[in-house]
């Protein structure tokens, strides 16, 4: 990895169960951020608080100044680390990863929320089938992109990308909303992340309890 410049502490508005901002934090961790951590708990409506809005109208988690998670680790490795192979200067390699965070955002992890946020956040009592089958046919792209890459979303190591997307895949698993024992790149790239990713058992993996209890309660 390349050297990092110097800092100041950032003030970073999150949920700590939210996996955007579980992303920011574990890449942070990695590059040598620190943050100080403001919690918006969104199941309490704190994103929605006029003081909140005026921080971020659109009234989402991750807040770094404005932008979502995607945006905030652009900003950080522009900022921070600018050689670091997390996101290459190499703009072929740079394009591959632009393009698998535009497909997180528009594909997997939109497909993910229809998914499950109406059990979340609206009473639902079972997941859509047909948008489990449309959430399933993402996570068979996500599989091909990793066998291709070499290893990785976008490349043969850990990129920004993969920050972005464990997170969402981790989640699925711990929430029981897909078996992934049927896609094997995915299984060994998620073995890769948690054993790469500094900040894994801190900021990730002692909070896979409550996401899947949290889940699973509401389910009818």
């Amino acid at each position: 990895m390349g050297a990092c410049k110097s800092w100041k502490m950032l003030e970073l508005y999150h949920m700590s169960t939210c996996p955007y901002c579980r992303s920011v934090r574990l890449l942070a961790k990695d590059i040598g951020v620190e943050f100080q951590l403001k919690d918006i708990i969104t199941f309490k409506g704190e994103h929605l608080t006029p003081e909140y809005l005026k921080v971020n109208p659109q009234h989402t988690v991750p807040t770094l100044a404005e932008g979502d998670c995607r945006a905030i680790m652009r900003y950080l490795m522009g900022k921070f680390c600018p050689d670091s192979p997390l996101y290459p200067k190499d703009l072929k390699v740079r394009a591959m990863v632009d393009h698998r965070l535009d497909f997180d955002i528009g594909t997997l992890s939109s497909r993910f929320g229809q998914l499950v946020l109406p059990v979340l956040y609206k009473g639902a009592k079972s997941m859509d089938p047909e948008k489990k089958k449309s959430f399933e046919e993402a996570l068979q792209w996500l599989d091909s992109f990793i066998e291709s890459s070499g290893g990785c979303c976008a490349a043969d190591h850990l990129t920004i990308a993969d920050y972005a997307i464990f997170t969402v895949v981790d989640n699925v698993e711990a929430m029981e909303v897909v078996d992934l024992s049927a896609f094997e790149n995915i299984v060994k790239w998620m073995k890769k992340c948690r054993a790469e990713m500094k900040g894994y058992e801190e900021i990730e993996e002692k909070l896979l309890p409550e996401i899947k209890e949290r889940f699973l309660s509401k389910l009818g």
